[in-house]
């Protein structure tokens, strides 16, 4: 057992599998001492100043003392593979020179933030960066995607770090994806979708998702905010475990940027564009769709980059044309980024289900 740690705070389950090998489980803490699990710290690396974890962060939240602190941090002493986050509570209410934050940090420096969800000033980011807050970093903004209710009723909020990829959600549902490795694609197109329902979505031209992550929840005040703040977001309210490189996913299609599904759309006649959905490093991809009559179904995927891109057909040039009330399903063929479906109809089609579905 490892020096300092007692019985009552250290678990550990031994069982025999059906062949008959013996397994350890992860240790899981019991009453552990809040300093045994997190290190807390202020200020900027390398000038930085080590706190007592239980002295700043409580069952009311994480406070900075204005004129005490500038910008504090708690950390995960340690570390996880493709992480899952999540944490249940409220924002403080949004104000210029506050920045609060919760996610991970993947660089070596303690000081240093690499994926979280930002609220800074009067708006809030995805944040993505590969070294830390000011080397290799893209925010892509999802200031209208916050409930209305932000600052005075509490949600679970999630980041979900898969290879290639960085889902944030709310009460399990996605509101934001940050694409990674993605040439220059992240340069202008996908700043189309910034801020947009039903999730906005962003690149970053940087690596570091394969690196292991600590947790981290922070606060910084500069002018010209004042007064000591609390971040309502207690540590027993906080979740991390580690997760898959490509977990299964199962997105719901979506109008272009709206939250109005496809599933039991009428289309009154109309063309249908549905919303992007990302599908980079995924090798086994699905579309599903099922309408009321023969209408023309195209799947695209968009190919090139901002300089020269455009989205081209995959399932068929032209699309194909569906059988009503039977289901289409596509398979794609090869590794894209994103992906989008068109739907135009005979008539007043319905559109009955349409979702894609991603393994590998």
């Amino acid at each position: 057992m490892a020096a300092g740690i007692t019985p009552k705070q250290l678990r550990q389950n031994t069982s025999v599998s059906s062949a008959g090998l013996q397994s350890l489980a992860v240790p899981v803490w019991v009453d552990a001492n809040l300093d045994e699990v997190y290190c807390a710290i202020d200020g900027n690396f390398p000038n930085i100043t080590h706190l007592d974890v239980g002295g700043i962060w409580n069952e009311d939240g994480l406070t900075l003392q204005d004129g005490v602190h500038e910008a504090i941090r708690v950390l995960s002493r340690g570390s996880f593979r493709h992480p899952r986050l999540r944490a249940k509570g409220k924002w403080l209410t949004m104000e210029a020179g506050l920045t609060q934050f919760i996610g991970f940090s993947n660089s070596g420096a303690l000081s240093n933030l690499g994926i979280a969800i930002a609220l800074s000033g009067a708006s809030a980011y995805v944040y993505a960066g590969a070294y830390g807050e000011t080397l290799f970093t893209s925010l892509i903004e999802i200031t209208d995607l916050l409930p209305a209710d932000y600052d005075t009723t509490e949600y679970v909020y999630g980041v979900n770090v898969i290879d290639g990829m960085v889902e944030v959600t709310i009460n399990g549902k996605v509101v934001a994806v940050a694409l990674y490795e993605i040439g220059n694609l992240d340069g202008g197109f996908l700043n189309n979708y910034v801020n947009e329902l039903p999730y906005a979505m962003g690149g970053s031209r940087t690596f570091g998702l394969e690196a292991s992550h600590c947790t981290v929840i922070g606060l910084k005040q500069e002018a010209p905010a004042t007064g000591d703040k609390t971040l309502p977001f207690p540590p027993h309210h906080l979740w991390c475990n580690e997760g898959s490189p490509y977990p299964p996913r199962h997105y719901q299609v979506y109008k272009e940027k709206t939250a109005t599904r496809w599933s039991n759309l009428a289309t009154l006649g109309a063309a249908q564009t549905s919303h992007p959905i990302p599908v980079w490093g995924y090798t086994n991809v699905d579309v599903m769709f099922r309408s009321d009559a023969a209408g023309v179904l195209q799947v695209q995927a968009y190919v090139g980059d901002d300089t020269i891109g455009d989205w081209m057909d995959i399932n068929n040039p032209g699309g194909v044309i569906v059988v009503p009330g039977l289901l289409y399903s596509y398979h794609l063929e090869s590794i894209h980024t994103i992906i989008r479906l068109i739907y135009t109809p005979t008539n007043g089609d319905t559109i009955r289900w349409a979702e894609v579905r991603m393994s590998r």
